[in-house]
């Protein structure tokens, strides 16, 4: 028996041990200290248990999609590019024939994980000043979470015009007195930042020089997992700065309760008439004008209103004499 197929086996006893639905993620990896390929922890959420290989070549892939398919309800298939296996979508969606597949974005984990951490981590963000060591899809996304919450934010990335040209198109996004900063090198992100966030693809950028320039009660946060030298972690924990290294997981759980309310959403969505003049429609549908807008056109216990037939509802005034015919039925 190879290696693989033992940590498969192995996977597989997690997933038959939980009777909650099964899922299997396929993903890769910017973190090019990972190897080629790996099995992360295993992730459960209220109503899910998954298992999760991470690729930096695809060698296996088959392998393991064959020996799950048909055991799970999904995979999760990462079609994010982020290193050099730029098809992992392609390569998988052939493979599958008896489970289903969906389609996930993993660094957006990471990203809703960080952005509900500022947002606990501090009453607001207004006045705040955050660093963000790398500009990437990573340290981008979270760029503009942060100055849509009011901080003034401050980038930096390796190629000193990149950065600039993403900084301007994120000034774009939003409306507000601040506006992100691309800062030309590690002094500058670092100095009087009242949170300095690593978001490199796992290689280590921030050292002591760096933390030194904090604002006093400062925090640093390794997003991008080692992205801090270790003297620079030490001296942070010795002088007092909150030493922080992100988890996704409730990015992840916050995604797979979105996933799983969308698909029992869609599953529901449509029309039924009740009567010559009343029409039930169910919520992410447009109705048309008079249509009653419920929760479930099939057993309804909620009215939301009536249809103006342009994607809205009508008054409560007009709406009246439509919900009196539909609930003399």
């Amino acid at each position: 028996m190879t290696s693989l197929e033992q940590i498969l086996i192995k996977a597989e006893k997690v997933l038959l041990s939980s009777p909650k639905e099964k899922l299997v993620g396929l993903s890769t990896t910017a973190n090019s200290n990972n190897p080629p390929l790996y099995l992360s922890a295993n992730r459960e959420t209220e109503k899910t248990i998954s298992i999760n290989f991470i690729f930096r070549e695809t060698s296996q892939l088959k392998q393991i999609i064959e020996f799950f398919d048909g055991k799970v309800s999904f995979f999760l298939i990462d079609c994010e590019v982020k290193n050099e296996v730029d098809n992992l979508e392609e390569l998988s969606i052939p493979l599958i024939r008896k489970s289903r597949y969906h389609l996930v974005k993993p660094n957006d984990y990471a990203v809703a994980a960080m952005d509900e951490f500022l947002a606990n981590s501090y009453r607001s963000l207004k006045g705040i000043t955050v660093g963000i060591v790398g500009a990437g899809n990573l340290g981008g996304k979270i760029a503009l979470l942060a100055a849509e919450r009011g901080a003034q934010v401050k980038l930096y990335g390796r190629d000193l015009k990149k950065t600039a040209s993403i900084v301007e198109g994120l000034n774009l996004l939003f409306k507000a007195r601040t506006k992100i900063v691309a800062s030309l090198n590690l002094e500058e992100v670092a100095m009087n930042t009242h949170c300095l966030i690593g978001a490199t693809s796992g290689t280590p950028a921030i050292d002591v020089a760096s933390v030194e320039l904090l604002a006093k009660n400062a925090m640093i946060i390794d997003a991008g997992n080692n992205t801090f030298f270790p003297n620079a972690i030490r001296f942070a924990t010795e002088n007092g700065i909150k030493a922080y290294c992100l988890s996704a997981m409730a990015g992840y759980e916050a995604s797979i309760a979105n996933w799983i309310a969308t698909r029992n959403s869609i599953s529901q969505i449509g029309t039924r008439k009740v009567s010559d003049d009343v029409t039930l429609v169910s919520l992410g549908l447009i109705g048309k004008h008079g249509d009653v807008l419920v929760n479930n056109v099939s057993n309804p216990t909620k009215v939301f209103g009536v249809c103006d037939g342009n994607g809205d509802l009508l008054s409560p005034e007009e709406a009246t004499p439509f919900i009196e015919r539909y609930n003399s039925l």
